[in-house]
């Protein structure tokens, strides 16, 4: 959580230094070249923040699929994954985090659902037939002390 925070605040740092060395070409009339160039910069400076970002709530997503048991999409799938072309490592694209957000749902809600069955169907009768046969036997030996 502190390295996404991290990653947000130097997405944030950097906009804001791009933001003033636009303002300081302008000031100076720069020629459109200058301007290219920082604005290519800018877009390559934050595009890296943003793919750590989703690199990093993909790693969360992932983790929880994993631990609930939930089925992960094919590396295959272009629509769900992203790949980045220097090192190789995929990560989910958005259209993969809201279907992987979907599913982890689901086996969340699923999981509820057995748990409610369980108390509605074994465990609160139980306990009601325990404290029934409880009240009978005091009343049973209440009766039998008089």
């Amino acid at each position: 959580m502190f390295r996404l925070w991290k990653l947000k605040w130097r997405g944030f740092s950097a906009q804001r230094s791009f933001d003033q060395k636009e303002k300081k070409l302008k000031q100076e009339k720069a020629n459109g070249y200058a301007l290219a160039e920082l604005a290519a910069d800018r877009h390559y400076a934050l595009q890296d923040i943003e793919d750590g970002i989703d690199y990093l709530r993909s790693r969360k997503l992932l983790d929880d699929a994993r631990s609930l048991d939930v089925e992960i999409p094919p590396h295959s799938d272009r629509d769900i994954w992203q790949e980045d072309a220097e090192n190789g490592v995929r990560w989910l694209t958005s259209k993969g985090r809201a279907h992987m957000r979907k599913t982890i749902d689901e086996a969340v809600i699923r999981r509820r659902e057995v748990k409610a069955w369980w108390w509605k169907t074994v465990i609160i009768p139980a306990i009601t037939v325990l404290t029934g046969l409880a009240g009978a036997l005091i009343g049973v030996m209440a009766f039998r002390r008089k």
